[in-house]
């Protein structure tokens, strides 16, 4: 097959690690791949040799005023396709727009990628793309179960599409310390829970029972300033630590006991996924939306009522203090995550491919 996949920029981000997974991956199996993007903006994944960059700002990017690079956008997007003939066109979030209206008259499928839960406030220019304008798109992925059911009849022609895991399933037996681990950048303190984390986590440490929270996620001087406050309000100097942003999450997770998802919403918990494939026993809040489509309760993770403290802390309390139990959710998480490795992820894209292309016919 010949792909070509549109999406804004490929800096550091959950959705431009997806794209980059998918280029690569397709482009190893035989397919031919282009990926259109800003290519001025920093490349933050690899590409393999075999995808075809193109860019969509041929003319620059910078020096342009936003209504001509907003013309020049679209004039690219149809000059690409034009060019590539590609057998199937995916678009990442906003680029779908461009792709639907660029591409009109070329016969060419269009699948929008989504990349964030709808049941929530959006913007609302994404709230507009994603309820109403997604729907000229032949197939419109979404993360998880909870999206497709949210938006029922409003977009019919839509699949659950989950993220494929980040690292390989973790199969090693490594010694893990006393300690839980949470993750997230520290800028997203209020949507990560960490205000919420740290309150619990004061109550756990009046035990003394030899465990630590450590907290891996980078983040502005401000947002650490509050969060060692909160540390300092609750007492939990000596047991509470920042671990800043850290490349190896990945031997983080293998190293660490217990893994926690404080969040208040979640698009589609990637640290939880990742953590879950390392070994971690995890404990989390039941929100909005994908824990409980990834863990089996009291199998392969501990679910407890979104934003109950009282739960959540009982809940790390009982896997702190129960060897048997963490090593039962452990090995039954690391079994659960791999229905998310990259390999299985691939074959669902490539089933929805197959599904588009026979459509056409």
């Amino acid at each position: 097959m010949r792909l070509l996949f549109y999406i804004s920029s490929m800096r550091a981000g959950g959705a431009e690690r997806v794209m980059s997974v998918l280029c690569n991956g397709f482009a190893e199996r035989g397919n031919d791949v282009y990926l259109a993007t800003n290519t001025e903006a920093p490349i933050s994944y690899r590409l393999d040799e075999k995808v075809h960059l193109l860019d969509l700002y041929p003319h620059g990017y910078k020096d342009m005023n936003r209504y001509v690079r907003f013309v020049s956008l679209y004039r690219s997007v149809h000059r690409i396709a034009r060019r590539v003939k590609p057998d199937v066109i995916i678009a990442f979030m906003g680029m779908a727009t461009k792709a639907y209206w660029a591409t009109r008259g070329l016969s060419i499928p269009v699948i929008a990628s989504e990349h964030t839960t709808y049941d929530r406030i959006l913007p609302k220019g994404d709230w507009f793309r994603m309820n109403y304008i997604d729907r000229l798109a032949t197939r419109v992925t979404v993360l998880t179960q909870h999206d497709y059911d949210y938006l029922g009849r409003r977009l019919p022609r839509k699949v659950v599409m989950p993220n494929p895991l980040s690292f390989p399933i973790y199969t090693g037996k490594t010694p893990r310390c006393k300690s839980v681990l949470a993750v997230g950048r520290l800028d997203g303190w209020k949507v990560k829970g960490f205000d919420n984390l740290i309150k619990v986590w004061a109550e756990i440490s009046k035990l003394n029972l030899g465990w630590y929270l450590d907290i891996a996620g980078g983040g502005s001087e401000d947002s650490y300033a509050y969060l060692q406050s909160l540390v300092r309000q609750y007492q939990t100097e000596q047991t509470v630590r920042f671990l800043g942003y850290r490349a190896d999450v990945d031997r983080l997770m293998q190293e660490h006991a217990v893994f926690v998802l404080s969040s208040r919403n979640e698009g589609f918990p990637m640290g939880l996924l990742e953590a879950m494939s390392q070994g971690c026993a995890c404990v989390c809040f039941d929100c909005i939306s994908g824990p409980n489509e990834m863990i089996t309760p009291d199998v392969s993770g501990i679910l407890v009522e979104n934003q109950n403290l009282d739960q959540l802390k009982n809940a790390l309390l009982k896997v702190m203090t129960d060897d048997v139990l963490r090593e039962k959710l452990s090995s039954n998480g690391v079994e659960e995550a791999e229905r998310f490795t990259e390999q299985k992820i691939m074959d669902r894209w490539e089933c929805l491919f197959k599904e588009v292309l026979k459509e056409r016919v």
